[in-house]
């Protein structure tokens, strides 16, 4: 950095790009010897902090620039002016949505591209993949709190989990949740309390799906995920396989239970729960919820027009 002053002095300019949380973490390390304007905060710049122009600009040159077809291109025009002005547009996504290796199996409709700019789980799951152990320890932490964890008040079950598994120490763990303001997590205030919180709800979903398809993580998944997320990712082990699910070991079962028997009395959430229960739950796994919770069989769901489709029916 002394160096770095010297030959600002004599007239040079320098940019230094880094991810936040790698500059967080490389900030106290500096300490004193850090250049006064990084000291007092004037020198940095939020480049994900756009503008609607910034971002319109961004889009623009990347649609134009990417290898989408012609046709493609002339039917997402119309809707780019609109599309430019959400606040979760990142550069980043704006790439990838110019790039038909990533939009090969969604459609041209407002909707669709909307969703894929406000929820780029594939995105952020290579994001948090590419971080450091100890980075991806601490959002494991925040996500089996199920995404609202009291500031300095983890619960030490949690706490022990997570620091058995990456290996880590909680000083360091609770550094690595400091580096992570404002990038991945953000503090907010309920009551008199205060929370640390996923700054984007699709992050929670990005770690769920890392928690899923890594060996040994069964049980963080189940504790992190949403109930309802659940009974769309998970399948259990005996049952019939299907692509691309959160397998569910025996040993899990009963945590299994426990996480379903959350899930509300609404009758579109119960048909979700009954066709698990059909298709995704071993039969062991059926037996112990059916034998805990007996009386979720007289929960009504959403009819189908024919019996045999009828998930309650089947179960």
């Amino acid at each position: 950095m002394p160096k770095i002053q010297a030959a600002i002095a004599g007239g040079n300019r320098f940019v230094l790009t880094s991810r936040r949380h790698i500059y967080e973490a490389a900030k106290p390390k500096l300490g004193s010897r850090n250049h006064p304007l990084f000291r007092d905060g004037q020198a940095l710049v939020d480049v994900g902090a756009l503008t609607v122009d910034e971002r319109r600009q961004i889009l623009y040159n990347h649609i134009k620039a990417g290898n989408q077809s012609s046709t493609w291109k002339s039917r997402v025009k119309p809707q780019l002016e609109t599309l430019s002005r959400e606040p979760s547009l990142l550069p980043e996504i704006a790439r990838r949505l110019a790039d038909k290796a990533y939009t090969r199996h969604i459609s041209t409709a407002y909707d669709v591209l909307l969703q894929f700019i406000q929820e780029p789980k594939e995105h952020l799951l290579q994001t948090i993949q590419e971080l450091s152990r100890l980075h991806r320890a601490a959002l494991t932490l925040v996500f089996l709190h199920r995404g609202h964890m009291p500031v300095g008040a983890a619960t030490p079950d949690m706490l022990d989990l997570v620091m058995r598994h990456f290996a880590v120490d909680a000083e360091s763990l609770g550094q690595a949740i400091l580096q992570l303001r404002d990038s991945f997590l953000v503090q907010t205030v309920m009551g008199a309390s205060h929370f640390w919180v996923f700054k984007h709800p699709t992050i929670a979903d990005a770690i769920g799906a890392m928690l899923g398809e890594t060996e040994g993580m069964g049980e963080r998944y189940l504790r992190g995920s949403k109930s309802e997320a659940i009974l769309a990712e998970a399948v259990c082990a005996g049952a019939d396989k299907i692509l691309d699910a959160v397998v569910i070991p025996e040993t899990l079962d009963e945590l299994l239970v426990e996480r379903l028997a959350e899930l509300p009395d609404e009758q579109w959430v119960n048909r979700r729960l009954f066709t698990f229960l059909n298709e995704r739950a071993s039969d062991r796994a059926f037996k112990l919820f059916i034998s805990v919770h007996p009386t979720i069989l007289s929960r009504k769901a959403v009819l189908s027009w024919r019996l045999s489709y009828d998930p309650k029916v089947l179960v």
